[in-house]
């Protein structure tokens, strides 16, 4: 009896240590399978990232993920701006290609100019020669006007707009103006006056003397067929503190006679005269191949200013100007050298303003006559200018490039250490996660072994 009380404690100790065991080993198996599935993740999230080169930022970090992404659309938008140099540089090259093929056609046209100026040259070869110098000049334009570029023509419109970086407001205008040529020879006289008027206390009737008689001279000389442009300096006015406004030359007369001469005024003292000839030379826009005279009016001392009669002669000549000087004769020999280096000449200012302006209008009649050598050296020096612009352009474009290109090299670099794996680790990782998961198959193959053993006992 005793020994079946025995055997049954026994047995009862046997089920119960088996049923412990077998709670135990499917703990252990949860947990092998927890570990399987974390090392299977790991395999897979390894082969994710060797596969794509990339880490996982949305889950493992939100916020490098933000600025990984700003990074590569910087550096996206950096490389559409780099194209787009591209393309500005190609549309430069045209242009400058047509503006170099119109320089050469004007110089080469420069001899028919000098043939045309010959004292030899009678009235048939010259209207041959003049026909020659039209053609070549409609050639020439017809060269600028067709420099196209993808349907856009590129020296006839108003402006381009690149976007050459990644910011908005980095962008390029490209602006070719030439507007202002004039290749159109004919046999009419053109002139542009400029009158630098003494805006002192002491020209009152000055002022009126040339405002009446002002409308005398546009008749006579445009009876002439004189094609004429009036352009107003004025010194001396407390307005500028004495010093030159130089405005704009107008072909229309009737309002430089009724609205602009109307701005001078008789508050001035100081009177730099020298300054008004030498700013007027170099900043009122003369058209294109005109007889160009500056006709100053003024009673004082004209070295009142910081330029001289050197600085003023340079100025007049490099428009190829002529001086009118309307002063007191005792100031004449402070114009002497102007007047005869640009081939101008002396008025009285005393003299009555009528017969002033007929002699201004006489002078202008006996020196003015077609110059086709400056209107050629207008047209090239506008050429010449845009020639430089353009060329400091596709320097910009150069440098702009160049600037790009490091621009994108930093920023990749920078994106690829927040957003690229690294390889190697990452296939160490790979092989770490493999054996993993083997060593977690065969222990759970050998915990579910165990467990099976167990089962047959109680079967």
């Amino acid at each position: 009896m005793i020994f079946y009380i025995i055997l049954l404690n026994m047995i009862k100790v046997y089920i119960i240590l088996s049923i412990i065991f077998i709670m135990l080993e499917t703990i252990g198996i949860y947990n092998d399978l927890n570990g399987l599935k974390k090392a299977s993740n790991n395999v897979s999230n390894s082969f994710s990232k060797l596969s794509s080169g990339k880490k996982n930022l949305l889950e493992e970090s939100p916020a490098d993920y933000h600025i990984a992404k700003s990074l590569e659309e910087r550096v996206n938008t950096s490389e559409i701006a780099m194209r787009n140099i591209s393309t500005a540089s190609n549309m430069l090259s045209i242009a400058d290609g047509s503006v170099q093929s119109a320089i050469n056609r004007l110089i080469e046209l420069k001899k028919e100019a000098i043939s045309y100026n010959d004292g030899s040259t009678n009235s048939s070869q010259k209207n041959a020669l003049l026909d020659r110098m039209n053609a070549v000049g409609s050639e020439i334009l017809d060269t600028l006007n067709s420099s196209n570029f993808n349907g856009f023509d590129i020296l006839n419109t108003d402006s381009f707009e690149f976007q050459v970086g990644s910011d908005s407001t980095d962008k390029l205008d490209i602006n070719f103006d030439i507007s202002n040529l004039d290749l159109i020879f004919s046999e009419d006289i053109k002139v542009d006056l400029a009158i630098i008027m003494d805006n002192s206390g002491s020209l009152g009737e000055e002022q009126v003397g040339i405002e009446n008689n002002l409308q005398n001279l546009v008749n006579e000389l445009e009876s002439e067929n004189v094609d004429l442009a009036l352009g107003l300096t004025r010194f001396g006015a407390s307005l500028n503190g004495g010093d030159p406004i130089v405005g704009e030359l107008t072909t229309d007369t009737d309002d430089f006679i009724n609205n602009i001469w109307n701005q001078n005024t008789l508050d001035g003292s100081i009177e730099p005269t020298y300054d008004a000839i030498e700013d007027t030379a170099n900043n009122m826009e003369f058209r294109v191949g005109s007889n160009r005279y500056l006709m100053v009016v003024g009673d004082e001392n004209p070295d009142q200013g910081d330029s001289g009669q050197s600085e003023a002669l340079t100025a007049i000549n490099s428009i190829n100007g002529k001086l009118i000087a309307v002063t007191e004769p005792g100031f004449y020999n402070d114009f002497e050298s102007i007047t005869n280096g640009s081939d101008g000449f002396t008025i009285n200012i005393n003299d009555d303003f009528s017969s002033v302006i007929s002699e201004v209008k006489n002078q202008i009649l006996d020196s003015a006559k077609p110059d086709f050598l400056t209107q050629i050296e207008d047209n090239l020096s506008i050429l010449l200018k845009l020639s430089q612009k353009i060329g400091r352009t596709i320097n910009r474009l150069d440098n702009k490039e160049i600037n790009l290109s490091t621009h994108i090299l930093n920023t990749e670099k920078s994106r690829s250490r927040i957003e690229d794996i690294d390889f190697a680790k990452e296939s160490m990782n790979q092989m770490k996660a493999e054996i993993l998961m083997q060593s977690s198959t065969q222990i759970l193959k050998l915990r579910m072994n165990s467990m099976a053993y167990i089962l047959k006992l109680f079967g």
